[in-house]
């Protein structure tokens, strides 16, 4: 009698199982020997038999014995048509194609309609045929067959939900909403480091040239993640501050030493920008000469003015020095150790009758020894002066009297001189005898 029995060896993954049927056809002799049937049966859908996975994304196979018929009831063998592994294990080895990687290369079952799983995975897109072998012919392996789809990795498109960036870049040290005076050159950087521009506006290299305050400058950008803008505000001031002196020596005017007025301040203003600090006023000296005081001003745009008085301090009026004494190129000669009165004046704004002058003496005397000159024209004086000779006003002559002892010995010149206080001088030439 001829018995069929059929068994099948299934696969599956999370989307598709790839099934295994293992049938066989056994027919035994009355001796017990193991015969094969002509004939061997499998109704083991295959049609999803194919799984589609990405590169180096792992899949997920279930493989099981499947008996297509019989039950379990004779296990003599005579009319066997039970599961084979649970009569016997069956080992399987997968025949892992180059390219694919496996969790393992071969099942053993033990009995039927249990799965067994194997990850299989590759690194390169391509077509990859998986099969199945046993260790005896009693199994149909071709349901088992699964077939590998690797598809290349796509990189997904990015997603840029900012807007580009964008710079402006104004000449100069000042930056947005700061005031200029003149033409300011603004460029614009625009950058967008995940995706392209697409347009731009405004964003070249633009120079205001109105003479206005206020201008506003504005780039706008475009690119896949968005539109972007960016303004600066250029304020201009192109006209000056008025700044003027205030007090102080008046423009064009002469002063004596010592009478000149008190440092001019100065007041300064600015309507448009504003100023940029406080003025300042230079120039103011008592020295003798001509001066020129200037009051300055600057704005916050950088507009500057100015405002200047010139004026004069003169010397000291100094008359003198009187009888007895020869002024000029005349050599006075006198005798040795004897005592010469100077007599002199001092006036500039009013007459001075103090030797000093605002805390300090009003002049110094000096009696310097030089060379005697042949050619000079020399006038004798003989003169022992009275009273001491401290520096003194006298005020019944209405003049600065300073009594000068000579040094002793004939025949030494000497050019004595007072220097005022201003620098201003009287000199005398003198010769003793």
């Amino acid at each position: 009698m001829q018995n069929q029995v059929k068994r099948r060896l299934n696969n599956t993954n999370v989307n598709v199982m790839a099934a295994i049927a293992i049938g066989a056809m056994l027919v035994f002799s009355a001796s017990g020997m193991k015969a094969f049937a002509d004939v061997i049966q499998n109704d083991i859908e295959a049609t999803n038999n194919t799984v589609t996975i990405d590169e180096n994304e792992a899949t997920r196979v279930g493989y099981k014995v499947h008996a297509t018929a019989g039950d379990t009831g004779d296990t003599t063998g005579r009319d066997a048509q039970t599961c084979n592994p649970e009569r016997a294990s069956v080992t399987i080895q997968l025949d892992i194609p180059t390219g694919v990687s496996a969790s393992t290369s071969s099942l053993t079952f033990n009995t039927c309609e249990v799965y067994q799983y194997v990850d299989f995975k590759a690194s390169t897109a391509g077509s990859y045929t998986i099969t199945v072998k046993d260790a005896g012919a009693e199994y149909n392996e071709a349901p088992a067959t699964v077939k590998l789809a690797v598809e290349e990795n796509t990189p997904p498109t990015p997603t840029d939900n900012t807007g580009p960036v964008i710079t402006p870049n104004i000449a100069g040290t000042k930056g947005d909403n700061d005031w200029y005076t003149s033409d300011v050159t603004v460029t614009w950087t625009v950058t967008d480091p995940e995706s392209t521009i697409t347009s731009k506006t405004g964003c070249d290299e633009t120079t205001i040239t109105q003479d206005t305050t206020g201008d506003t400058l504005t780039c706008k950008a475009t690119s896949a993640g968005g539109n972007s803008e960016q303004s600066v505000t250029i304020k201009r001031d192109a006209t000056a501050p008025t700044v003027s002196l205030v007090g102080g020596p008046e423009d064009g005017s002469s002063y004596f030493y010592g009478f000149v007025p008190s440092e001019s301040t100065c007041e300064a203003s600015d309507a448009t920008s504003g100023l940029a600090g406080v003025c300042s006023v230079n120039g103011y000296s008592l020295a003798v000469g001509e001066h020129t005081i200037t009051a300055s001003a600057k704005d916050n745009a950088g507009n500057t003015a100015s405002d200047t008085n010139t004026y004069t301090v003169k010397n000291w009026v100094l008359a003198g020095f009187y009888q007895p004494v020869d002024m000029g190129s005349i050599v006075n000669t006198v005798k040795g150790g004897s005592t010469v009165p100077f007599k002199f004046d001092i006036s500039a704004a009013t007459e001075f009758t103090s030797t000093t002058f605002n805390g300090n003496p009003i002049g110094t005397f000096t009696a310097k020894k030089v060379s005697c000159s042949a050619a000079a024209v020399e006038d004798a004086i003989e003169v022992t002066a009275t009273g001491g000779t401290s520096f003194r006003y006298d005020s019944t002559s209405g003049q600065f009297v300073y009594n000068w002892q000579t040094p002793k010995g004939a025949g030494i010149c000497y050019d004595t001189t007072f220097t005022a206080q201003d620098g201003s001088t009287l000199t005398a030439h003198f010769k003793t005898k």
